[in-house]
């Protein structure tokens, strides 16, 4: 993510982020792949990234989704 302009560019990495919308939420989580990682370390971690968002998932995060989401239609 990140700006552009005639002068000056920056841009971050987010390595954890939801799309929620009415009926769905979309989890991502990134990894810092290099020459040296291992596959199956990077998998794991990426998993523990989404933890924190999956645990909210399942306490009611659902439900007050909704309610904003039918806040801001």
């Amino acid at each position: 993510m990140g700006i552009i302009n005639e002068t000056n560019s920056e841009f971050i990495v987010l390595l954890r982020s939801a799309h929620i919308s009415q009926n769905s939420i979309k989890i991502y989580a990134g990894a810092g792949i290099m020459p040296t990682s291992n596959s199956r370390d990077e998998w794991l971690e990426t998993g523990i990234k989404m933890t924190p968002i999956l645990q909210s998932y399942n306490s009611n995060l659902l439900d007050i989704i909704k309610n904003i989401v039918n806040a801001l239609s």
